[in-house]
């Protein structure tokens, strides 16, 4: 590469990297493309363009085998991110939703799982822990066979390390069997109660040894959230949902709708934001309550509670 096209490289990298991404933001915003946050870190509340959220300067720029700063990385999740900037838009226009969307949706959350900074230490382990080929990136002969070639040790660069954070994600997509699990316990729950987003919106349940992926509530827009659970009947809660009495299936919807953003704002690093104020403000006001009562709960697991306890629901 010459001077001259380094330098315009440099000059094209773009700088301001969302790590949660702004397509997805901007559905949880209000119709004017505003949305209401709250700054745990100040305890202050503002009014800010779902644009200028959950971005870090810089974040996805590394050095590449030329000694210069690239930006690869952040070309990557652009890509995919277009991809499914536009299954949601297909989503919120049509009110359906395709199995392929939905799997695309699936895909969506891990991906976001991993992007953003409040599971860097987690990566930084994973990445020690799994190579390159371990994670599925390998190499066949003409015959369809894997090579035993270790490609880890011609990917030493930050750069070329950080393409695991994509490779992790596609890992519950990888084999049949698992890939199958994932579909047959995943259900979209739609929310009379505007969500919150937050700047770490994979919610995951206490990971069990034995249990390769763990259940995971995750929100997708305003008005509807991803539900992955093992432990729960999906067919049951999903026939409550459509064919239950209206007054505890409101009932059930409202606690879990509470519980999910309580959770949100738990797992939060710093931010949190919705399109309704007075929502936003009555949650953050119930929790810091909580918290300054000493209470210990493990407040991302609230939503979990009461998922597990549908049935109860149901029932009374």
């Amino acid at each position: 590469m010459s001077y001259v096209q380094a330098t315009q490289k440099i000059m094209n990298k773009s700088k301001r990297h969302h790590y949660v991404p702004k397509f997805m933001t901007k559905n949880f915003s209000t119709d004017k493309g505003l949305i209401y946050v709250y700054d745990k870190i100040s305890d202050k509340f503002f009014e800010s363009n779902s644009i200028n959220l959950f971005l870090e300067n810089d974040r996805n720029t590394f050095v590449n085998l030329e000694g210069i700063n690239d930006d690869i990385i952040e070309q990557v999740y652009s890509s995919v991110d277009t991809m499914f900037g536009g299954v949601l838009t297909e989503i919120t226009t049509t009110n359906q939703i395709s199995d392929l969307n939905f799997k695309k949706i699936l895909l969506l959350a891990y991906i976001s799982k991993w992007r953003v900074p409040q599971y860097d230490e987690a990566f930084q382990k994973a990445k020690e822990a799994f190579s390159i080929n371990d994670l599925g990136f390998g190499l066949k002969n003409d015959k369809d066979e894997k090579l035993d070639f270790d490609l880890e040790e011609h990917f030493q660069l930050d750069m070329q390390q950080e393409l695991k954070r994509i490779l992790l994600a596609i890992q519950p997509f990888r084999f049949k069997g698992n890939f199958k699990t994932l579909l047959e316990n995943s259900f979209l729950v739609c929310s009379p109660i505007n969500s919150f987003i937050g700047d770490c919106p994979f919610n995951e349940a206490t990971i069990i040894s034995e249990k390769i992926f763990e259940d995971f509530v995750f929100p997708v827009t305003k008005d509807l959230t991803m539900v992955f659970s093992t432990r729960i009947n999906r067919d049951e809660i999903q026939n409550f949902l459509l064919n239950g009495e209206k007054k505890k299936i409101d009932k059930f919807l409202i606690d879990f709708s509470n519980a999910r953003d309580v959770s949100t704002l738990h797992l939060a690093q710093r931010n949190v934001a919705c399109c309704d104020k007075d929502h936003l403000e009555k949650v953050v006001e119930i929790y810091k309550r909580f918290v300054a009562r000493g209470n210990n709960t493990s407040f991302n697991l609230t939503v979990f509670q009461i998922l597990y306890k549908f049935t109860e629901y149901a029932s009374t």
